[in-house]
């Protein structure tokens, strides 16, 4: 007895003294995606080429690169990373494509198929396959066919669910040199355009797709397959603000300050540090200022109301995912947020309002999106930001000559990037981008502009320098997206694979602006109001799951109504960005960048659609969701978007995935599945309960689009 006690004794201090020990460290994350390597099956073709997929799919357009570094036509690659579990699992594995593959896991072949003559194939899935906890290593091997199209995407399936895409969540992959030598000639490409270098060092054998980005970007037309095979880097396109007007929209001391020193203003600025005095700075923005406009707009009006509210819409519009407060003095260089400290040096009153209404006036790539603000949303904000405690800017102590100004504005360079409207441009000439060692690279010159570039960037610009910049005359459309999603910092809002949206973690710093509970919303459209429920959607699936014509009008800020009109926050506009970006989405889950043309509707099938939807004999749908004019009948938390907008919006092989199981496709949905493991439904009466035939009978129903006959509730 006295054994067994001094034995539970022991256990117990063991036990109590590893309760006080540090946890043990996590083991290390593997990175998120797959490798893909490409190599051109051309003669004399260049090296390999790797990036990271997020997906095990692919669409390449004919005529159109697989990768930045690889050249058009046909090609090899492979797909190589973990599929990592959380527990062991039975599962089916199947491929659809056009070409030839070949899929092994854990070092065993699973599937090889080949389409006769170029056709498309689709594989059922495969006998069940036990994958263990952990990872599991997997391999594609894809040929592209010599023309067309080239495309595969692999599925997963179970008995708990039909076949989908692997979600992006469970594929990790091992850094490899390859790899990150691939990494960074990508990242030296994108600062070689997003810095505008070839505005300055000029090279005749890239400015024609300069030319090109520029006509493409301005162009209003639809991205067809021909316009797909010509596009060169989108991002050649990029212009600077506008002098028009300059004077009347920006202080003056704001101005010379900046010229002087933009980063001491702006953390993150890409407007270089130039190689100038303050004298001569302050000539530059003494000639600025004279470009004024004719027109001398009233200052927007400001009141205790006003104030209140606009802090409300700072924080309902999620403004604060990317800025900081005027009056913060946290720099939020780890969060990328851009600081509004010196916004009422910067911006004369009414122009601030002008600017919020159309930031894209004078500066078409600029990052700030398009709200689309009214009149009365863009003087509350205008009067919130301008009320909060600010950093002053002072004069500086010395007399300014505009007409010096007006000269150094063309012999400083500030011309090869900003345009000067109704005035005679001057291109300052400089060398060839040959010389890595000295100038703009150099880690510090008082001859040539700086751009405060880390080593490692401008090891990156230097390495993609030394190629022959032949991937700047074409664009991997995959590619772009992923920049541009990180770029545009759509996570602030969105979440997108193991990704939060940033809005979601400032909760600290958004209370204080609402915390008098007052909703002033319009409260959306018709009747809907502000639903407690404000969850954005998710960006993981949109590549699936909307058409690209539907995402480029989004982007554009042309929709005409508002999906979603009970959300506080709002989709903006990013027009210069919308029509590739659109397009860009649905090749990297392996779907073609223009929609086929729409079914035409089983008029058998859409009869019984119409009654599933209804309460009365169906799933209830219209307690949540609006049809046309009918208007959802429940209280409920999170509404959901109007039916009549499926057609237009999204893809049909999407809606079936996404009615089947919601929570596949989004943990955190409302929607809920009505469907049983057996693919039955309750509804037995309706097409013999199968979920499949009842589920496209509803698709077939909302294929008349804005003209379906609201069911009866």
């Amino acid at each position: 007895m006295f054994n067994r006690l001094c034995s539970l004794i022991i256990l117990a201090v063991l036990f109590l003294t590893n309760l006080s020990l540090p946890a043990a460290p996590p083991p290390p994350q593997s990175p998120p995606g797959l490798i893909a390597t490409f190599q051109s099956t051309k003669p004399n073709s260049p090296p390999e080429d790797s990036r990271i997929a997020r997906l095990p799919a692919l669409f390449v357009p004919a005529n159109t690169p697989a990768s930045t570094f690889t050249p058009p036509g046909p090609f090899r690659a492979t797909f190589s990373g973990n599929i990592e579990l959380r527990l062991r699992d039975d599962l089916s594995f199947s491929l659809a494509g056009r070409g030839q593959i070949k899929l092994s896991i854990n070092g065993q072949p699973i599937l090889e198929l080949q389409g006769k003559n170029g056709d498309n194939w689709r594989h059922e899935p495969t006998q069940t396959i036990t994958l263990n906890k952990g990872k599991n290593q997997l391999l594609i091997e894809y040929t592209s066919p010599q023309t067309g199209d080239a495309f595969f995407r692999l599925y997963w399936s179970s008995p708990e669910f039909p076949p989908e895409l692997l979600p992006p969540t469970i594929l990790t992959h091992n850094p490899t040199p390859a790899l990150e030598s691939s990494t960074k000639l990508r990242e030296g490409r994108f600062l070689l355009a997003n810095l505008r270098c070839l505005t300055c060092h000029t090279d005749q054998k890239i400015q024609p797709s300069i030319t090109s980005a520029r006509q493409l970007t301005t162009d209003n037309g639809p991205l067809t397959t021909d316009i797909l095979g010509k596009l060169p880097m989108p991002e050649l396109a990029l212009d600077a603000p506008n002098f028009e007007n300059i004077g009347s929209r920006l202080n003056q001391s704001w101005i010379t300050h900046w010229i002087t020193n933009p980063k001491s203003l702006r953390h993150n600025a890409t407007m270089p540090k130039l190689p100038i005095d303050q004298n001569k700075a302050a000539d530059i923005a003494a000639y600025l200022a004279t470009l004024n406009s004719a027109e001398k707009p009233a200052d927007p009006p400001s009141s205790d109301e006003l104030i209140a509210a606009g802090g409300r819409l700072f924080a309902h519009r999620h403004c604060i995912a990317c800025h900081t407060l005027p009056d913060s003095e946290k720099i939020d260089v780890e969060n990328g947020r851009t600081p509004l400290s010196y916004l009422k040096a910067k911006f004369r009153p009414a122009a601030l309002f002008a600017f919020l209404k159309n930031p894209q006036q004078h500066y078409a790539w600029i990052r700030m999106p398009n709200f689309k603000f009214t009149d009365l949303e863009a003087q509350r904000l205008t009067a919130f930001l301008l009320s909060r405690p600010q950093k002053n800017l002072e004069a500086p102590p010395i007399k300014s000559n505009p007409d010096s100004g007006r000269s150094l504005l063309a012999s400083s360079g500030c011309l090869n990037c900003h345009n000067l409207p109704d005035k005679t441009q001057s291109i300052l000439k400089t060398p060839a981008l040959t010389n890595l060692d000295h100038g703009c690279l150099a880690p510090a010159s008082e001859t040539a502009p700086q751009f405060n570039l880390t080593d490692p960037q401008r090891q990156s610009i230097a390495s993609f320098l030394k190629t022959n910049r032949e991937s700047l005359h074409h664009e991997s459309l995959p590619e772009f997206s992923q920049r541009q999603l990180l770029h545009l910092r759509c996570t602030a809002c969105h979440t997108r694979d193991n990704t939060d949206d940033l809005y979601s973690q400032l909760e600290e710093e958004v209370a204080p602006l609402i915390s008098d509970g007052v909703d002033d919303e319009p409260g959306g459209e018709g009747d809907e109001r502000i639903a407690e429920d404000q969850s954005e959607p998710i960006l993981t699936w949109a590549g699936e799951k909307l058409k690209p014509e539907w995402t480029t009008q989004l982007l554009l800020g042309q929709l005409g109504y508002k999906l979603r009109p009970w959300l506080r926050a709002r989709m903006p506009a990013f027009p210069a960005r919308a029509k590739f970006l659109a397009h860009a989405l649905p090749l990297e889950h392996g779907f073609p960048p223009i929609s086929p043309p729409d079914p035409t509707p089983d008029g058998t099938l859409a009869p019984f659609g119409r009654k599933l939807l209804a309460k009365d004999g169906g799933f209830a749908c219209t307690t949540c969701h609006g049809v046309a004019a009918l208007k959802p009948v429940g209280v409920f938390e999170a509404p959901g978007p109007n039916l009549q907008y499926v057609k237009e919006r999204l893809n049909p092989h999407y809606f079936a995935r996404w009615v089947y199981n919601p929570l596949r496709v989004h943990k955190d949905t409302k929607m809920p599945a009505f469907a049983d493991k057996d693919g039955k439904t309750s509804l037995r009466e309706t097409l013999d309960g199968d979920a499949h035939r009842q589920y496209d009978a509803i698709y077939q129903y909302l294929l008349a689009g804005r003209k379906v006959d609201p069911p009866e509730n």
